[in-house]
């Protein structure tokens, strides 16, 4: 019922956000800025943006190196799946995919995993408002990126000082956990108590100074090798707009898809991006063209290697996100 609700409310904002998009642009003049790119600069875009995706696998195998020893190579499939499962289904599904993947082939617990997962969330977040940060000292915010900067600076803060509450107090929170568990019904209590032991566990990974220091140094990597892209795209759009455009555009964009939105974050993604891209200059459709291409850039990419490595590993899509929703919505119940 609660991911069914999230779902709906991610289509709703989605479908508000596409129309904000879509107002603001004109059909014609995108179809002409499009059709004049010159798309070598989008072949150069391939290699950048999966050396991208590259240290994300390495963050997470960072994060997971408290439980395991895990091979990069497979990993990496999985961060690809993962990310192909968010780009074509609702409610960040693709979280619980590359949660099971890793599950399955590593034999881990499934919360503990969950548990670096949602480190990396308040990582990435963290990283794009410093980056934002870095952003302000060479060029004015304008009013309402400052306001972002603020509003997602305290909700990652906020997450980032309960992360670090839980891991001060991990005995203190597990027993809590624990008592209001014994409140619950008895169907659920064991399990329950069973999943939050193991989000718990998880996240003492971030008690290592040396784990937390190395996917720090990734999560820098990766969201500066994805700011290539950005640029790429505007060289193949012949655009000319500072460096610091295109840093504080995939900022903005990707900030918004912490919204509950559909997939690939559809609709908050463009309007941000576009929106940024304008105050530097740019003509409603030469940012809108550039907010498409960029998104285009970054969903096929991930979806047509993900559907590659899904049938290299023997799987089906839908074989896949029923397992994975099934079963790690009931880690821990046998």
């Amino acid at each position: 019922m609660l991911s069914s609700r999230k779902a709906q409310v991610g289509f709703l904002l989605s479908a508000v956000f596409l129309l904000l998009f879509l107002r603001q642009l004109d059909g014609l003049h995108v179809g002409e800025v499009l059709a004049s790119a010159d798309y070598r600069w989008l072949v150069a875009a391939v290699p950048v943006y999966f050396l991208a995706v590259w240290f994300r696998t390495l963050r997470w195998q960072a994060l997971l190196s408290s439980m395991q020893s895990i091979p990069q190579a497979p990993l990496f499939r999985q961060v690809v799946m993962g990310y192909m499962a968010n780009n074509l289904l609702p409610a960040r599904t693709g979280e619980l995919v590359r949660a099971y993947l890793a599950g399955r082939s590593f034999d881990l617990p499934r919360a503990p995993i969950l548990s670096t997962i949602a480190i990396e969330r308040i990582s990435d977040g963290l990283t794009l408002l410093a980056f934002m940060a870095l952003a302000a000292l060479f060029s004015p915010l304008p009013e309402w990126i400052s306001g972002v900067l603020l509003v997602m600076g305290a909700v990652f803060s906020g997450a980032s000082v309960a992360l670090a509450l839980v891991i001060k107090w991990q005995r203190g929170g597990a027993r809590v956990w624990l008592f209001v568990g014994r409140r619950l019904p008895a169907p659920i209590r064991g399990p329950l108590a069973r999943v939050g032991a193991g989000l718990i566990d998880g996240v003492s990974v971030v008690r290592k100074p040396r784990v937390l220091g190395v996917a720090a140094c990734h999560a820098i990597l990766c969201w500066g090798w994805e700011a290539m892209v950005f640029y790429l795209t505007g060289l193949a759009l012949g655009i000319e707009v500072p460096l610091v455009a295109y840093v504080l555009a995939m900022c903005t964009a990707n900030l918004a898809t912490a919204l509950p939105s559909s997939q690939a974050g559809i609709g908050p993604f463009g309007f941000f991006c576009a929106e940024t891209m304008i105050l530097y200059g740019l003509s409603p459709a030469e940012a809108g063209a550039f907010a498409l291409l960029v998104h285009a850039v970054l969903i096929i990419l991930v979806v047509v290697t993900g559907l590659a490595c899904l049938a290299r590993d023997n799987l089906t899509f839908g074989g896949l996100v029923s397992d994975a929703t099934g079963r790690v919505r009931s880690v821990e119940v046998s």
